[in-house]
């Protein structure tokens, strides 16, 4: 069985050095391919292989459990947007999705028109990219 790590490291410095100190560590069974943090630094989400988000709330202990589900992987594709505290996610299945990590499905799923091969943020405004064929 392969058994994959996610870390949290804090990093600090002095003077002389700088170092960086194991905060939360824990495993995963597939590839994490992306992360996002939340705004506030306390939370982060992770998505890949197993085609789920998980939230990982760093400072109450929690176990990371997962807040959304897609039916192909979230490779490289996640993002917090701070204003509507929405998480959006985009998939390998043609979908970006919206969730409120509070509910079990998508605010909205936008569907693509193909795979969601990146996607940026900015505010709210959300770019996501394909790749497309074209005849010289």
């Amino acid at each position: 069985m392969l058994l994959l790590q996610v870390r949290c490291w804090e990093i600090s410095s002095s003077e002389a050095s700088i170092s960086g100190d194991t905060k939360v560590s824990f495993s995963h069974d597939q590839p994490v391919l992306c992360y996002s943090w939340k705004d506030d630094g306390t939370t982060f989400f992770t998505g890949g292989c197993d085609k789920q988000a998980k939230m990982w709330p760093l400072l109450s202990g929690v176990e990371p459990f997962t807040v959304a589900m897609h039916d192909a992987s979230i490779q490289q594709h996640m993002a917090w947007i701070p204003g509507m505290n929405l998480l959006v996610t985009g998939s390998w299945d043609k979908t970006l999705n919206y969730w409120d990590t509070r509910q079990p499905n998508p605010v909205p799923t936008q569907q693509l028109p193909d795979k969601c091969y990146a996607l940026t943020l900015k505010d709210t405004l959300i770019n996501s990219f394909r790749l497309t064929k074209t005849s010289d």
